[in-house]
């Protein structure tokens, strides 16, 4: 005899008695009590099914645990086949929706479970809780076996046929303690609010009021005013109408109206108790009291976190314990269910950025996470500044790998790798790669961060390219002068900007070498990709004359490129570099280097030193 033979074969056997416990739920509010009133409470049944629809989107995963540090996760086996089809009569998604409306509404639930040819389990069949006992043993608290309905039509089964699910129950260790069974009083008035409510609408048999004379009436009278009242003034269609009444007859209610009662308030306090039982976000329910966007993804974030995660973690548990070593070569097995805690939009947008900022993120990865579509030059770490150790004094000392010794001929690379009349050709030629991109750097983005900080606005761009930084820097609020060595490039720049309609950027045509500006008339300075062609050695002084001290410098340069080809372009050291700073009296704020591995699109691929100064 199967399962199925041995629990639905035969009539179904009535409830068991109730058990009070501690006197403290209504004789309504039983096990039986309960389940009916989840079909009869509307907030139960919201808040009890809303926690049942979460719990049965589960998907079970299994691993195998040989070797604890890397767990090899295992797609196929039988365990996974029986969670996923439970038995022939329901999905797991309802059988887990089930299982976990047991267990809110009574406390607790059974698998009962049907073996194979293997000894293994194959079938899991959910019987009524209410119809199930615990048959303890001797030695308190073990549990000798579980037996389904009473007297002649009890049906056996053994521990090991059954996993009894159940949650803590202070006063009786073999059955579980629901949280609806702790509000069993509230549930009961919830459900009496109501049927007072329509037993008002029908003028229950009970009178509302009673009709007084000042004489005692003839029984023939009796029956006629008995007879008129009723045809008048009893049913839902004629409830509340105006009585008219002969013979000096007074009516006198004796029964307070829903006014009286408050029922609003009371049903919004029966409400609260149970959500508040079960920790029910409002937001959860759509309930649109106080609720705006980012609460309600916060509520749906905290309704999962708190209600639907921890308690597939405790089935995990009881499942890895129970159901796992029924299965032959199962010790290394571990059960696991994928996340089921979904981040909030601000959270996922804390990590992107952070990781991007921590120089674990591509901007790509970055970009990815939130959505969007890949920049063709994103697959770049941004390496946070402060990676290579910086000393108050002195000289600074480099962590980064892949820089050659610093030696004499080191030195000489700090000369002019393009002249003017080079980078003119290239705009000259048509737009460079470099140019065409007119969305702002994100260096350009977080230098405005750092001059807002410092209320600095008066900003030289040195190298402005098509002008897409100096059009961002403006837009930021900046008192923005733009240069570049190549009048064509000034030119593209200024052309962007009046697409625009930005016509408070001063763009002119200068060389960084020889700045036709006034010492300290700026407060900030920002160099993209193009002081590495420059030298150095005239550059860096003329970027300190024109910043005043306490104004902030931002440098993105190439210590060397590598082509494709096999040409390498050495520029600088960061040893050189670093020291370059120094004697021209910057404060190294932030520093970092990278060495890029692959060859990007164009063919090149670059050691990039950057770092943000004060002056």
């Amino acid at each position: 005899m199967n399962i199925f033979q041995k629990m639905f074969g035969k009539k179904s056997i009535p409830n068991s008695p109730y058990l009070s416990i501690g006197g403290l739920i209504p004789p309504s509010m039983n096990q039986a009590g309960l389940l009916n009133a989840y079909g009869q409470i509307g907030w139960l049944h919201a808040v009890v099914f809303r926690i049942a629809l979460g719990c049965s989107e589960v998907e079970w995963t299994l691993f195998d645990s040989s070797n604890p540090e890397k767990p090899k996760q295992i797609y196929k086996h039988p365990i996974l086949t029986l969670l996923k089809q439970v038995n022939p009569f329901q999905t797991s998604n309802e059988f887990i929706a089930l299982d976990t409306i047991y267990n809110e509404l009574v406390g607790e639930s059974y698998w009962v479970l049907n073996n194979n040819g293997l000894n293994e389990p194959a079938e899991i069949i959910l019987p009524y809780p209410q119809k199930m006992s615990v048959v303890p043993a001797k030695n308190f608290p073990y549990v000798k076996g579980y037996v389904y309905g009473v007297g002649v039509e009890a049906v056996p089964f053994d521990v090991n046929e059954v996993i009894h699910f159940k949650y803590p129950n202070p006063l009786n260790q073999y059955h579980g303690l629901a949280p609806a069974q702790a509000i069993g009083i509230n549930l009961d008035a919830e459900q009496n609010a109501d049927k007072w409510v329509n037993q008002f609408f029908y003028n229950s048999a009970r009178p509302d009021g009673v009709i007084q004379f000042d004489y005692n009436l003839s029984d023939e009278q009796f029956d006629k005013l008995k007879k008129q009242w009723s045809e008048k003034y009893k049913g839902v269609s004629k409830a509340h109408q105006v009585a008219l009444l002969e013979g000096g007859g007074k009516y006198l209610q004796i029964q307070n109206t829903i006014k009286d009662m408050d029922f609003p308030n009371l049903k919004q306090k029966n409400r609260d108790v149970i959500l508040g039982v079960w920790g029910m976000p409002q937001s959860a329910l759509g309930i649109s009291e106080n609720v705006n966007k980012s609460n309600a993804e916060a509520g749906d974030y905290q309704y999962r976190r708190d209600l639907i995660k921890p308690r597939l973690t405790w089935k995990k548990a009881k499942l890895q314990e129970q159901l796992i070593p029924k299965f032959r070569k199962s010790e290394n097995l571990t059960l696991d269910f994928k996340e089921v805690v979904h981040q909030t939009t601000d959270e996922k947008i804390q990590a992107a950025e952070s990781g991007m900022r921590a120089g674990y993120l591509t901007i790509n990865e970055a970009r990815t996470m939130q959505g969007y579509d890949p920049l063709p030059n994103g697959d770049m770490l941004l390496v946070p500044l402060n990676l290579i150790p910086t000393p108050t004094s002195g000289k600074v000392t480099s962590n980064v790998q892949n820089i050659p010794p610093d030696d004499k001929s080191s030195t000489s690379g700090i000369t002019s790798k393009l002249t003017p009349s080079e980078w003119e050709d290239n705009y000259a030629e048509g737009t460079p790669h470099w140019a065409i991109d007119m969305n702002p750097s994100l260096f350009a983005q977080e230098f405005v961060e750092e001059l807002k900080e410092n209320k600095l606005s008066k900003l030289l761009e040195v190298g402005c390219g098509n002008g897409r930084d100096s059009i961002f820097f403006s837009r930021a609020g900046m008192n923005v002068t733009a240069i570049d060595v190549s009048p064509s490039a000034v030119e593209l720049a200024q052309g962007n900007a009046d697409k625009e309609n930005i016509t408070n950027i001063r763009f002119m045509v200068a060389n960084v070498e020889e700045l036709p500006f006034a010492d300290n008339e700026f407060e900030s300075l920002f160099t993209l990709s193009v002081i590495h062609s420059t030298n150095l050695q005239k550059t860096i002084p003329q970027i300190a004359r024109v910043v005043r001290k306490g104004g902030l410098v931002f440098i993105y340069l190439y210590a060397d490129t590598e082509y494709v080809s096999g040409k390498v372009e050495n520029h600088i050291t960061v040893d050189d570099f670093t020291t370059l700073l120094h004697d021209n009296e910057f404060e190294i704020m932030d520093f970092y280097s990278e060495q890029v591995d692959e060859f990007d699109e164009y063919g090149e691929k670059h050691n990039i030193l950057v770092t943000l100064l004060r002056r």
